[in-house]
């Protein structure tokens, strides 16, 4: 009798809790879906900035940056639980995935360690990859496409919201090469 009293005050109880869910603003704007590149990556852009929002990536990350002067110590171990987690949600294949804090650090680079911790308003200033940080940090979407020395780069960049303020950059690399080994020669925005 005590166990069953027990449960239902326990089924009560757990019924009548709310569930917190989380705002996340829609980072792919409407004007844009004509925007054949947009189209193809808006559902990896919503699940890639739904697994950053419930994880907390961006405040975990950027902690373990400052705590390890960098984060190299901690960052591996981070870093191939992230990248499951985001290809296990992904429909399209992408040379690269950066994740960029609210200040310009590299945060997260799925498959480029060379540009990790480097702060992207310091670091390749003539590149794509600070263009769409410009952009996309005040709340834009941003499809760059630069010609490089050797072959085609596109970016593909949108802020990471979580409701209404911007805690960081998601940026998509769709290439041949790592952006570290690139000499771009001109950048161009498509609108």
């Amino acid at each position: 009798m005590r166990r069953t009293l027990a449960c239902c005050a326990a089924a009560i109880i757990l019924s009548c809790t709310t569930q917190t869910t989380m705002s996340v603003k829609n980072p792919v704007p409407d004007k844009n879906r004509s925007n054949p590149l947009l189209t193809q990556y808006s559902f990896d852009i919503q699940n890639t900035i739904r697994i950053i929002n419930e994880h907390n990536l961006i405040e975990t990350l950027t902690h373990l940056q400052r705590m390890n002067a960098g984060g190299n110590k901690y960052y591996l171990l981070e870093r191939e639980n992230i990248s499951e987690m985001i290809k296990s949600t992904s429909r399209e294949s992408y040379d690269d995935l950066i994740l960029v804090n609210r200040g310009g650090a590299v945060i997260y680079s799925m498959s480029d360690n060379s540009i990790f911790a480097k702060n992207i308003r310091f670091f390749f200033i003539t590149s794509p990859l600070r263009q769409c940080y410009n952009e996309s940090i005040k709340g834009k979407t941003c499809v760059n496409q630069a010609q490089a020395a050797i072959g085609n780069l596109r970016f593909l960049s949108v802020p990471v919201t979580f409701g209404d303020s911007i805690r960081g950059v998601l940026i998509f690399q769709l290439g041949q090469q790592p952006l570290s080994t690139v000499q771009i020669k001109e950048i161009s925005y498509e609108q």
